[in-house]
């Protein structure tokens, strides 16, 4: 299988990119319009649910450069999830947590081990 083109590349980078719009634009919300869970820990769970999401689309357009394409959406999630949480300073009666972006780096990094376990018995077969 040959590498994607640039346009194909950018192309699975669009589910990536439209999600993060997305998280930005819930982000914005104001802390008065964000519903509880109701459970213990529920937000960090939430942090964690969503970020998972997001990995694996950022993962989408770097799946064929193995492992480095697997640090490259690592760090590109984590530096997102720090903007994420910078960015809710400026928004009222929501704060940007460092427990939140662990939350989101958590979620990152089980979207990476679950894509290395999938990639592992692919590669093993051909």
């Amino acid at each position: 299988m040959s590498p994607p083109t640039q346009r194909r590349r950018l192309l699975l980078a669009a589910p990536a990119i439209g999600y993060a719009a997305l998280i930005l634009f819930l982000s914005s919300r104001p802390g008065s319009q964000i519903p509880s869970t109701g459970l213990p820990f529920g937000d960090k769970l939430e942090h964690v649910a969503e970020y998972f999401v997001y990995g694996l689309l950022l993962l989408l357009p770097t799946r064929d450069l193995g492992w480095r394409g697997r640090v490259l959406s690592l760090a590109a999630g984590l530096a997102f999830a720090a903007f994420d949480e910078a960015f809710q300073t400026t928004v009222p009666g929501r704060i940007g947590e460092v427990a939140d972006w662990a939350g989101d780096a958590v979620g990152l990094a089980l979207a990476v081990i679950a894509a290395t376990l999938v990639a592992r018995p692919r590669a093993a077969v051909t």
